[in-house]
């Protein structure tokens, strides 16, 4: 087995692949540190790897834009994502990208051993119950899209700024504020600044 390791994080990279030698014996693992490099060492190899493991927050391409560039290069390898988030957004948007599984970087040893298992025997990993409260949130709250003006309302909202300030900040009036928090309010059913933006952050819609 060769599994190609994708973080920047050295001493989780480091950790990894000797959890995977000494765990999933006998294998052979490759260390990159960004998108780029792997996309590098995936066009000078022979043989693709069995499993690609990879950081979804990576410098410069994010591992989610490093999974759509990896199926344009027809990379047939399987891939698992390894994050200190544990966002169900983001579980759930590396899924939608491609990726076989999706495990937080605080999962004991054991657990990340049996999710790459699982992956490897062609099936798919989240922890346990994070696929139904996933599938859930969607039902819950479909096709929701917001305007460029309410991202960046929420943007600033989220930085403790109130109506006043945001709406110096953005050259707009503060009733014009309240009336895009109305309307944000109404699409994710909730009463209040706080209860708003969990539920933004929970769907990975809060721009960084």
């Amino acid at each position: 087995m060769h599994y190609l390791i994708v973080d920047d994080h050295l001493l989780f990279a480091g950790g990894l692949a000797g959890l995977l030698e000494q765990s999933l014996a006998p294998c052979e693992t490759t260390q990159v540190r960004t998108a780029e490099e792997a996309e590098q060492v995936l066009n000078e190899m022979d043989d693709q790897p069995d499993l690609i493991l990879m950081d979804l927050n990576l410098p410069g391409i994010s591992g989610l834009t490093l999974i759509r560039r990896l199926q344009q290069m027809c990379i047939l390898s399987p891939v698992m994502m390894i994050s200190a988030s544990d966002s169900l957004a983001d579980a759930g948007k590396a899924l939608d990208h491609g990726a076989l599984g999706y495990l937080p970087k605080s999962s004991p040893p054991e657990v990340l051993v049996k999710a790459i298992q699982d992956v490897l025997n062609g099936g798919t990993y989240l922890p346990e119950g994070w696929l139904e409260l996933i599938e859930s949130q969607k039902q819950e709250l479909p096709d929701i899209r917001l305007t460029p003006r309410q991202q960046e309302i929420l943007h600033l909202l989220a930085q403790g700024m109130s109506n006043k300030v945001i709406a110096s900040e953005l050259d707009i009036s503060e009733n014009t504020i309240k009336g895009h928090l109305r309307d944000v309010f109404r699409l994710f059913r909730v009463t209040n600044r706080t209860a708003c933006l969990n539920a933004v952050r929970r769907l990975g819609l809060l721009p960084e």
